[in-house]
């Protein structure tokens, strides 16, 4: 068994509104987790290969 563990911290400037940067987030950490997941997926499949020599 594998736990991800993810963080994100943000100190917003005071000019730039605050959901501009949540959607942003938002976007941005589904496709890390995305790509996270296929690079596992990935690997798991590499580790069943049987060698064919």
């Amino acid at each position: 068994m594998t736990t991800l563990s993810y963080v994100v911290e943000l100190e917003p400037k005071l000019w730039l509104p605050v959901r501009l940067l949540e959607g942003r987030v938002c976007r941005n950490v589904k496709v890390n987790l995305l790509c996270i997941r296929d690079e596992a997926k990935r690997i798991l499949k590499l580790g069943n290969e049987v060698p064919t020599s």
